[in-house]
């Protein structure tokens, strides 16, 4: 999880280690910054959900003429 308006640990940090962890997947918020995230009822449950098994977030695509996409 990374939230778009991270001024302390870029967004695209997150994302690189998604594009080059094999399987892995990003849930990217807005707004909530570095530390409001961790208290977020929305960021709270998709945890829930990740620790019983689900999959959370998007699978992260990148090529060079999309570097931060999506799919």
């Amino acid at each position: 999880m990374h939230d778009l308006e991270d001024r302390e640990v870029p967004w695209e940090e997150g994302e690189r280690y998604a594009r080059f962890w094999p399987d892995s997947r990003l849930l990217s918020t807005v707004g909530l910054g570095h530390n409001r995230i961790a208290q977020d009822e929305a960021v709270i449950a998709a945890v829930l959900r990740f620790l019983r098994g689900e999959a959370v977030g998007e699978r992260v695509v990148s090529t060079r003429e999309l570097p931060f996409g999506i799919a």
